[in-house]
């Protein structure tokens, strides 16, 4: 990423703290498991007495996702000139952290869940009363295979107090990544949780909603706690901290995702506009099993998106001192995006080694096959420091590509202390100029051909 790019976002990020000062207000939430039963109210907290509903079990996969956003009112005083309609024009932001809690991250959970935190929604045109325009299944978390620890979920509301427009627009790229799903260990969850942080944590923002929730500790009596089942949880927040939701009175409509006042004209699928309830702001989370885990391919095109509209999105303008932290997080953005480059850059040329791709019938290496491994050669060993430098690969990626390195070599490197020397630079990250050439040699000779099955044999 540019340097003034990155320089443009960290500017745009400090109009986040322009405005009035904060005024929080979460109100009061509670959450009830909402049954999908056709007519009257079916709310449970625990473990529901129905067999038919079992909890996901280890080694199932799991999806959480955002169904319904219902926004009552705004809780800023001020900072709304915009109007529609006679009523306040806001700007609201959705962060949320989800995690599986294995016990080696406690600092992640509630107060410090910000440090799991990403954006996953954010429109600058909200007006009281109405439903965000979210789609029935923002991810939350996952699809991913349950681990079987207690699953942590932490939701926030965030109404900013007028960010300007390049910080909208920034807003807007971090939504679009955030409402992606993709896994939180990809390189670039630690920036993008520090900036979404700021929204939370931000003294000129309003945290208007915010919960913790924990699924998954269902007890050996099968009622204690909160269970990882199939549902949709309804979380409603109460304005007035002195009054209980009255779940008796409602309903959940399975069909549009939406609460529903008890009564008998409202027990039809096609829910009238009369019946919809609108007295308190909540948020509907649809738990599912689902069939498969998230693909490997959503990530990199996740962060091919980031990197497009962030360069879209990053006219040069004026910057000013201070929130380092938002500069350093872009600076963190720019150097996982080079560092994922780079990456990239050097599994391209593994991929064409794969195999006897390039090889001659007599079993040479021909020219693209050896200008392949020259390739990975010359980027392995690109220098990380000076004016030159290349970015530093991810553990991850490091492993990966090691691996896959070495999988080409022992197919045609066979004396034992040569590849030993060979692998030992790899890992070294240096080597002389006759070691690189050896590699280079390694890598591009065609592996001996798989042994053929004769005719007819078992």
């Amino acid at each position: 990423m540019r340097a003034t790019a990155r320089a443009s976002l960290a500017a745009a990020a400090l109009f986040l703290l322009a405005g009035c000062g904060a005024v929080s207000d979460e109100g009061a939430i509670d959450f009830r498991f909402a049954r999908r039963e056709p007519v009257g109210p079916a709310w449970v907290k625990l473990q529901p007495d129905d067999p038919g509903e079992l909890p996901i079990g280890q080694g199932e996969i799991v999806q959480i996702v955002l169904e319904t956003a219902f926004v009552a009112d705004f809780w800023a005083v001020f900072g709304h000139p915009a109007v529609s309609g006679g009523r306040p024009n806001g700007e609201i932001a959705i962060v949320v952290s989800a995690f599986e809690d294995d016990g080696r991250t406690p600092d992640r959970f509630g107060a410090d869940a910000l440090a799991n935190a990403r954006v996953v929604y954010f429109s600058d045109d909200v007006v009281e009363g109405q439903f965000l325009n979210v789609g029935p299944g923002l991810p939350i978390w996952g699809p991913a295979e349950y681990r079987g620890f207690p699953l942590r979920i932490d939701l926030w509301i965030v109404e900013l107090d007028q960010p300007g427009d390049q910080a909208r627009r920034l807003l807007s790229v971090l939504a679009a990544l955030g409402g992606t799903a993709w896994p939180a260990a990809a390189p670039l969850a630690a920036p993008l949780a520090r900036l979404a942080g700021t929204l939370v944590t931000d003294r000129q923002d309003d945290p208007a909603f915010h919960y913790t929730l924990t699924l998954g500790t269902t007890g050996s009596d099968g009622l204690a706690g909160v269970p990882l089942v199939p549902a949709d949880i309804v979380l409603v927040r109460q304005k007035q901290r002195d009054r209980d939701t009255d779940w008796n009175a409602l309903r959940f409509h399975p069909q549009s995702g939406r609460l529903a006042y008890n009564r008998p004209d409202c027990e039809k699928a096609e829910l009238p506009p009369d019946c919809t309830w609108r007295e308190q702001t909540y948020l509907v989370l649809r738990v599912a099993r689902a069939a498969r885990p998230l693909e490997g391919p959503r990530v990199p095109l996740a962060l091919d998106e980031l990197r497009r509209r962030f360069a879209a999105e990053s006219p040069p303008i004026l910057t000013e001192a201070g929130l380092a932290e938002a500069e350093a997080a872009f600076a963190e953005l720019g150097a996982a995006l080079a560092a994922r480059d780079r990456a990239d850059a050097l599994r391209a040329p593994l991929a064409e080694l794969a195999g006897r791709a390039g090889c001659a019938a007599d079993g040479t290496p021909m020219a693209p096959r050896r200008r392949a491994a020259e390739q990975f050669v010359a980027g392995w060993f690109a220098p990380t420091t000076g004016p030159a430098a290349a970015p530093a690969l991810s553990s991850e990626d490091r492993a990966n590509l090691l691996a896959r390195a070495g999988d080409r070599i022992a197919r045609t490197v066979t004396d034992l202390g040569d590849f030993g020397e060979l692998m030992a630079a790899l890992r070294a990250g240096s080597a002389d100029a006759a070691t690189r050439s050896q590699l280079t040699a390694a890598l591009a000779a065609c592996p001996p051909p798989s042994p053929t099955r004769p005719a007819g044999g078992a």
